[in-house]
C-alpha cells in the first residue's frame, strides 16, 4: 500500500477546518449555547476539499437540520406520554426520509437523509425534558448553523479550490479512455479487454455527474466552462450506445468471417483519425465521412452486406459525435476553438439525463431500517437502559450513511473501527490533557498535533471514508461545553452505546440486505422490459437521449454489483435493452412516415415485440422467440426490397439494429433456408 503524501493542498484544507471548527467552536460558547462541540463537529462534517462542494453540502446540511429539528418538535408533544407510538413515529419518519433520499441519487439527497436522523439526536437527547424540545431544537439548528457558515467561510476564502478545475482533469481523462475504448472496438480487442474499457468510461462518467452537481455552488467558475462540460456529458451519453454498437457489429463479421477489405480500411483510417489534433482532425472529418457513406451505399443486399452498410453508418454517427466532444473537451481546457456548428447546437441544447429510480430496492431497505430502529426503540424501552438513545441515534446514523452502497458492510466496519478510535483518543484528550487546559489558544495548541494530520489525510479522496468517521465522533467526544464537568462513568457509557449502535447495525445488514445486489439487477431489469414494451406499443413516447442517459445510468449501476461480475450477464442484457430501445423509438418515429399497408406491417411487429417485453418483464421469457426472430427477418427482407430513400435506409438500419440487439451473436434464424439474402 503507498503511503499518501500531504501536499500544498492537504494542508491549507486542514487549517481551513481546524479554524472553521475552532471558530465554530467560540462563537457557539460566546452564545452560551448548550453543545457547542455540535458546531465544532458540523464545520468538520461540511468541510470538502472542493469550495463549491462545501457550500452545497452547509446549504444541504442546514435545510436537512431545520427539517429534522422541525419534526421533532411536531412529535414529541403529541407522543411524549405514549413511549412505542413516539418510537415509531420516529422509526417511520427516518425510513421515510431513507426511502427519498436513496430514490434521490443525487449530492441533495442529504437533505432527505440528514433530515431522518436529526430526529434522534435532537429528540433523544432530551427525551426526559419535553418541555425544552423547541429551546432545544433552535439551539441544535443555531449550532449546525454557526458549524456550516464557519466552514462555508474559510474554504472559500482563504486558498479556495475550485471544483470545476478537477472537473475540467476529469473530463480529460473520461475523454482518454473514450478514445481507448473506440480504438480497442475498432481494432476488435477481446471481449474482456472492451469491457474494461467500457466500465472504465462508465465509472467516469459517474464520477462526473456526481461532482458535477456541486458546479452551481462553485462561483469562482465562469458559466461558459459550466455549459461546456454539462454539453461535453451530454455527447459522452449520446455516444455510449453507438460504441457498443460498434462493437456488436465488428464482432458479428469477423464471427461471418465478413471483414472484407474495404470495411477493414475504413476501421483503420478511423483510428488513426482518433489520434490526431483537433486541426488535422478537423480537415479529414469530411473525407472520413465520405468514406463511410460510400461502404454504406456499396454493399450486396446479403445479410453481411447487410452489417457491413449498417457498421459504415454507425461509424459515421460516432465521427460526428466524437469530433463534437474533441471540440468541447479543447475549448473546457482553455485551448482557441472555433467550435463548428455541430458543437454549438449541443451547448444549446439540454439533455434531461433522467436518473433510474430502484422504488423496489428504496422501500426494502427503508423498512428494514425502519423495522430495524423500532426494535432498538422497544428493547430500549422494555430494558430500561439509561444510554439506549445514544445507540439508536448512532443506528439511525449508520442505517442512513451508507444505506446507498451496493455493499455496506466494508464501510460499516470501518467507521465502528475509526469511531472506537475516535473514542479511545478524546478520553486521553478529556481526562489527561484537558485539564491543564484553560484558554482557547492552549486548546488550539493541544488538539492542532490530532486534528491537522487527521484534517489533511481526510483531504486525500480514499483516506476521507476513514478521516471523517474519526475526527466528528473525536470532536463529540470531547463533550466542551461552558459549564458541564465532564464524568467518565458517563463518557465511557456514551462511547459504548454508540459502538453497539454501530455494530447492531452491521449484524443485521449482513442478515437483511440484498448484498449481492440479485434483488437490484432483477428489479432494474424488470423495469427496463416494461419500458421497452411500452415503447414497442407506442403508448409510451421517448426521444433517443433521454432513453441514453436512463441506461447509461442503469449499466452504472448494474456494474459494481456482485452479481454482475461473474458473467457480466445482466449488463449484457442491459446494453442490448439500450440498443433495442434506440431502435424501437425510431421505429415508432418512421411509422409514422409509411404509407398505409407498410405502417400495418410494421405495427403488427411492434406489437409482437411488445408482447415479448412484456412476458420477459413478469419472468416468463428469457430469451427470445424463435417466431419473434423470424418475423423481424422477414420484415428486413421487405424494407429491403422498398424504394430506396432516407426513410428506408433508416428503417433498414433500425430493424438491423434490432436484429441484432435481440441475439447479438447468434445466426439468422433462417440463414439455411433463406438462401442468398442471408449470404
Amino acid at each position: 500500500m503507498t503511503r499518501p503524501k500531504f501536499g500544498f493542498r492537504e494542508w491549507v484544507f486542514s487549517l481551513n477546518s481546524f479554524a472553521a471548527a475552532l471558530s465554530a467552536l467560540y462563537l457557539s460558547l460566546l452564545s452560551d449555547l448548550e453543545y457547542p462541540y455540535w458546531a465544532m463537529m458540523s464545520a468538520y462534517i461540511a468541510s470538502q476539499p472542493f469550495s463549491g462542494a462545501v457550500r452545497s453540502k452547509a446549504v444541504f446540511r442546514l435545510i436537512g437540520t431545520v427539517l429534522g429539528a422541525a419534526m421533532t418538535v411536531f412529535l414529541f408533544p403529541i407522543f411524549v406520554n405514549t413511549p412505542a407510538l413516539l418510537s415509531l413515529a420516529l422509526s417511520c419518519w427516518i425510513g421515510l426520509c431513507l426511502f427519498f433520499s436513496l430514490l434521490d441519487r443525487t449530492p441533495r439527497s442529504y437533505v432527505f437523509m440528514l433530515a431522518g436522523y436529526t430526529t434522534t439526536f435532537v429528540g433523544l437527547t432530551v427525551v426526559d425534558r419535553p418541555e425544552v424540545i423547541f429551546d432545544f431544537a433552535v439551539a441544535r439548528v443555531e449550532e449546525i448553523g454557526i458549524g456550516v457558515l464557519c466552514a462555508a467561510f474559510f474554504h472559500s476564502l482563504f486558498f479556495p479550490r475550485q471544483i470545476s478545475e478537477t472537473l475540467k482533469a476529469k473530463a480529460r481523462t473520461s475523454m482518454d479512455d473514450l478514445t481507448r475504448w473506440i480504438a480497442d472496438a475498432l481494432h476488435h480487442e477481446t471481449p474482456a479487454v472492451i469491457l474494461a474499457d467500457r466500465h472504465k468510461l462508465l465509472r467516469d462518467m459517474t464520477d462526473l455527474r456526481l461532482m458535477a452537481g456541486h458546479i452551481p455552488y462553485d462561483t469562482h467558475e465562469p458559466r461558459q466552462k459550466q455549459e461546456l462540460l454539462t454539453a461535453l456529458q451530454d455527447q459522452m451519453i449520446l455516444l455510449f450506445p453507438v460504441i457498443v454498437t460498434l462493437s456488436d457489429r465488428i464482432a458479428r463479421l469477423d464471427k461471418r468471417d465478413a471483414l472484407n477489405n474495404q470495411t477493414l480500411a475504413l476501421l483503420a483510417r478511423t483510428r488513426a483519425w482518433l489520434d490526431l489534433p483537433l486541426d488535422r482532425m478537423a480537415r479529414d472529418k469530411a473525407d472520413l465521412l465520405a468514406a463511410c457513406d460510400h461502404c454504406q451505399r456499396h454493399q450486396a443486399k446479403t445479410w453481411s452486406g447487410l452489417l457491413r452498410g449498417n457498421l459504415a453508418r454507425r461509424l459515421a454517427e460516432m465521427i460526428e459525435i466524437v469530433f463534437v466532444c474533441r471540440e468541447l473537451s479543447d475549448r473546457l481546457a482553455g485551448r482557441d476553438v472555433v467550435l463548428s456548428p455541430g458543437a454549438r447546437r449541443a451547448l444549446r441544447a439540454r439533455l434531461s439525463r433522467p436518473l433510474h429510480k430502484e422504488y423496489a430496492s428504496a422501500l426494502r431497505s427503508a423498512l428494514v431500517s425502519a423495522g430495524v430502529l423500532f426494535m432498538g426503540f422497544l428493547i430500549w424501552i422494555g430494558t430500561a437502559w439509561e444510554y439506549g438513545g445514544y445507540a439508536i441515534m448512532m443506528a439511525s446514523v449508520t442505517c442512513s450513511l451508507f444505506a446507498a452502497m451496493p455493499n455496506p458492510i466494508p464501510a460499516q466496519q470501518v467507521f465502528f473501527r475509526y469511531t472506537f478510535l475516535a473514542s479511545i483518543a478524546a478520553g486521553i484528550y478529556l481526562f489527561a490533557v484537558f485539564p491543564h487546559v484553560h484558554s482557547l489558544p492552549t486548546l488550539a495548541l493541544t488538539l492542532a498535533p490530532f486534528l491537522l494530520p487527521a484534517g489533511a489525510a481526510m483531504a486525500v479522496p480514499d483516506l476521507y471514508g476513514k478521516m471523517l468517521p474519526l475526527i466528528v465522533p473525536f470532536c463529540g467526544n470531547l463533550t466542551i461545553t461552558n459549564t458541564k464537568t465532564p464524568e467518565f462513568l458517563l463518557w465511557a457509557n456514551m462511547n459504548i452505546a454508540y459502538l453497539i449502535g454501530i455494530a447492531s447495525i452491521v449484524y443485521v445488514t449482513r442478515a437483511f440486505y440484498d448484498l449481492d445486489g440479485r434483488k437490484k439487477v432483477a428489479g432494474i431489469l424488470r423495469t427496463m422490459w416494461d419500458e421497452l414494451a411500452d415503447v414497442a406499443e407506442g403508448s409510451r413516447r421517448l426521444v433517443i437521449a433521454d432513453w441514453s442517459g436512463l441506461m447509461v445510468d442503469r449499466i452504472g449501476m448494474i456494474v459494481p454489483l456482485k452479481s454482475a461480475q461473474p458473467k457480466d450477464d445482466q449488463n449484457t442484457e442491459t446494453t442490448r435493452a439500450l440498443r433495442s430501445g434506440l431502435n424501437l423509438i425510431a421505429l415508432q418515429r418512421l411509422k409514422t412516415a409509411l404509407d398505409k399497408p407498410r405502417a400495418a406491417s410494421l405495427g403488427r411487429l411492434l406489437t409482437a415485440m411488445s408482447d415479448h417485453y412484456r412476458l420477459r418483464a413478469r419472468g416468463f421469457a428469457n430469451t427470445t422467440p424463435v417466431e419473434l426472430l423470424a418475423a423481424l427477418e422477414a420484415e428486413i427482407e421487405r424494407v429491403r426490397d422498398y424504394d430506396q430513400g432516407p426513410v428506408t435506409d433508416n428503417l433498414l438500419n433500425a430493424l438491423i439494429g434490432l436484429r441484432c440487439s435481440l441475439s447479438p451473436l447468434n445466426a439468422p434464424v433462417a440463414e439455411a433456408q433463406k438462401g442468398a439474402f442471408y449470404d
